[in-house]
This record gives structure tokens, C-alpha cells and sequence, in this order.
């Protein structure tokens, strides 16, 4: 974090500095840098940041606009603390605002009973657990859910979103009042399952209140 820290303070000199600069720091030496053209974004591009270790958490608080934290349905009480915890944190040490994100794996269907089935076909019959036990170094599920245990996708599968554009949408409305400003989604396959996506949930989402509509 220090090596980054030392980064970030170079390059956002570097996308609003309108003369060159000299830089002695720990990790890096610069003579006479320069950044031309410049971000379109003003002051700079929007930087994001995920840290689950206290040093982390304060890396994001100080220096992201957007900051990623970790949580599944099953420890939502927990990840709405941790919320307001990191909130509190940048504004006191930092005097800083930022947006919460997490990650969420969408199964997205015309009905519920489509979803669920093809949560269950990729998931309970098709699933790489091993692979996904790798890939998560243990901070993850491991292994399959068993009987009665709800559904959740492999690997860095995040909040499970399942069900019709209707029930994701409630699911959706349902995170911002737990604090979270955005999400970054995931599918299984992507081609097909964002061109239903645009068609069946962003309209809704627009309805609720959740995005604007685009606007060339």
C-alpha cells in the first residue's frame, strides 16, 4: 500500500499538473514529468479500491471515490456495519466522502423457477469448487451448498442476484437502503445474459429511481 499510495500521489500530480515536475520518493524518481492530453474526467478519472485488511480499508478511505467491500446475503447485518464503520473512517481520518460498491453474480430469468434452474445446472451440476477454493485462497465458500443451504455462486461470486428483472430490481433497491452506492455485475455468460439485462432490467431500474437513462 505504500508503493500505490506513492503511485496515486504521481499520477493524479501528473493528470492535473499543467508543468512538468520533479519527483525523489521512496519507490519512484521522476525528472521533469509531464502528463499531455489530460483525463476528460475533472479533477481526474474516478479511482477505485478494494482492501478487506485494516490497512487497506484506509489505503481505499484515503485516496478512492469508490471503495469495494465483500458481502453475501448471508452476513448482511455484518457488511451493513462495515459500511457505516468505513464511512465513519474516511470522514474522521481523512475528511473525505466516498462511494461503497460490492460485487454481485446475476442470474437473471422471465420467471423464478427459470432462474433458480439454471442457478442450480451451473452451480450444484457444473460448478468447479476446486477451482474456485483455489482462485479464493479460502475467504470463500469451498464446497457446494448442501441441502437446505442457499444457493451461492462459485469463486469471487459476491452477492447472489437471482430471479425475475422484478425481484432483482427489489434486490437491488434492497442494497442501496443497506448503504451501498453501486455495484459491479458479473454472469456466467455475458453475450446473451447482458442483451437481456439492457432490455428487461435497466428499464426497471430507471423506473425505480436506481440509474438515469442514457443520454448520448
Amino acid at each position: 500500500h505504500y508503493h500505490a499510495a506513492e503511485w496515486l500521489d504521481i499520477i493524479r500530480r501528473l493528470w492535473t499538473a499543467e508543468e512538468e515536475f520533479d519527483h525523489e520518493g521512496r519507490f519512484f524518481n521522476i525528472i521533469k514529468g509531464f502528463h499531455q492530453p489530460k483525463p476528460i474526467q475533472h479533477p481526474h478519472p474516478p479511482i477505485m479500491s478494494a482492501g478487506s485488511s485494516e490497512t487497506g480499508a484506509r489505503f481505499a478511505a484515503k485516496y478512492a471515490d469508490m471503495v469495494f467491500t465483500s458481502m453475501t446475503e448471508a452476513n448482511e447485518t455484518e457488511a451493513t456495519a462495515r459500511i457505516k464503520a468505513q464511512r465513519a473512517m474516511g470522514r474522521k481520518a481523512f475528511g473525505r466522502e466516498f462511494q461503497v460498491w460490492t460485487t454481485c453474480s446475476v442470474v437473471c430469468r422471465p420467471t423464478e423457477k427459470e432462474a433458480l434452474d439454471y442457478a442450480r445446472y451451473y452451480i450444484l451440476e457444473h460448478g468447479d469448487w476446486e477451482a474456485a477454493a483455489n482462485l479464493s485462497g479460502g475467504r470463500r465458500p469451498t464446497g457446494p451448498p448442501g441441502p437446505g443451504e442457499r444457493l451461492h455462486s462459485p469463486g469471487w461470486g459476491g452477492y447472489f442476484l437471482m430471479g425475475t428483472p422484478e425481484q432483482i430490481v427489489d434486490r437491488l433497491i434492497h442494497l442501496t437502503h443497506m448503504g451501498l452506492d453501486g455495484v459491479v455485475l458479473s454472469w456466467v455468460n455475458y453475450e446473451a445474459e447482458l442483451a437481456h439485462w439492457i432490455s428487461d432490467v435497466i428499464p426497471l431500474m430507471e423506473q425505480a429511481g436506481l440509474r438515469q437513462p442514457y443520454t448520448p
